[in-house]
């Protein structure tokens, strides 16, 4: 009985049956090329062998158009992509018994943009930068002080001297396909127009919180709270007027103790860190003229807190005192100020 079963078992294992509905694939994708330019100005194409008849292609991409030329190639053209995004689609060659699908993509519009900021000094002065795209450029509006102009490739500003005393900033806006984006323009001459007398404005960080104000004295290598004799070390780029704070930085002294800046920190959900004795965290601002608000720069920025916490927004600064001239636990003297969201500002009329 043992040796019949077994018999039967082997018997069982090696019968193979065929599937009646399978079918063999009778197109066979040769070739192809089809990844493809944002403007559309070229074409993509399949070569193929069919063994079960004449082929058709579709697709269901409406800026994608196969067409069957002859017996063994399918020409594909696109329309221009009119966004920076890449886009696929599927193309299916089908026969009397056969469907194959086959991948196609278009990268997206590219803009070439040399500079993000174009700036200068108050001398009136002709500027030229590289601006193209595969889908050309059109200009939809510029500052009043400046005539901006496409030459080839090229985006050419006549700037108008500078002659208001203080900073100016606007906007060159373009459109390119369906993206608009915009190149900054700064003209200033930082000791004339920059430097000097500014409020440092900052609330308690209490939803009611009064703003307060210190008057500052701001230079090309400091921040100076005149009311304290603080002073800020702080670095500018003088191409885009963004100014950087480090923590961690000596300012001045309260009493007998030593103060030193840090940040406060502040999750999306509202949790709060001070950056204590670390240093290497910049919070930023980025000089900007306002008719209406003069000359500001607000401070913010980022900093990674760890991989239990993320990333945390630079919400405040925090002044804090140490017995010792070296910034450590052990001489913690406890906050001096905290400054919530703080930003500079000169009136218009000062």
């Amino acid at each position: 009985m043992l040796l019949a079963c077994g018999m039967l078992s082997f018997v069982a294992c090696d019968d193979e049956t065929t599937n009646p509905y399978a079918t063999e694939n009778t197109i066979t994708i040769e070739r192809s090329d089809l990844f493809l330019m944002a403007d559309g100005n070229d074409w993509g194409y399949i070569t193929y062998t069919s063994a079960g008849g004449p082929v058709t292609a579709s697709t269901t991409a409406s800026w994608c158009r196969p067409e069957v030329q002859g017996d063994s190639i399918v020409i594909v053209y696109v329309d221009p992509n009119p966004t920076c995004s890449g886009r696929s689609a599927t193309i299916e060659l089908r026969n009397s018994n056969s469907t194959m699908s086959v991948s196609i993509t278009q990268e997206g519009n590219i803009v070439n943009v040399e500079r993000d900021v174009i700036s200068v000094g108050d001398d009136a002065t002709a500027v030229k930068s590289a601006l193209w795209s595969y889908l050309g450029v059109e200009l939809l509006s510029a500052p009043d002080w400046l005539t901006a102009s496409l030459e080839g490739d090229s985006l050419c500003l006549d700037i108008s001297e500078n002659a208001t005393g203080h900073m100016r900033d606007g906007y060159v806006a373009y459109l390119s396909g369906s993206e608009k984006d915009s190149i900054r323009v700064v003209q200033a001459d930082f000791d004339r127009d920059i430097a000097g007398s500014y409020k440092l404005y900052f609330n308690n960080g209490a939803p009611d919180g009064q703003l307060t104000s210190f008057d500052v004295e701001l230079s090309k290598e400091q921040l100076r709270v005149t009311a304290f004799n603080y002073t800020i070390p702080i670095t500018i780029d003088e191409e885009t007027l963004e100014i950087s704070v480090e923590c961690g930085q000596h300012i001045g002294r309260s009493g007998r103790n030593q103060v030193f800046l840090s940040f406060l920190t502040t999750s999306r959900e509202g949790i709060t860190f001070w950056s204590g004795i670390a240093t290497g965290y910049y919070s930023t601002g980025t000089l900007s003229y306002d008719g209406d608000e003069g000359t500001t720069c607000a401070f913010g920025g980022t900093v990674f807190i760890g991989q239990d916490y993320g990333v945390f927004d630079i919400s405040g600064f925090w002044l804090n005192a140490y017995s010792s001239t070296d910034m450590a636990e052990a001489s913690d003297e406890g906050r001096v100020l905290l400054m919530c969201n703080p930003y500079l500002q000169r009136e218009p009329n000062l």
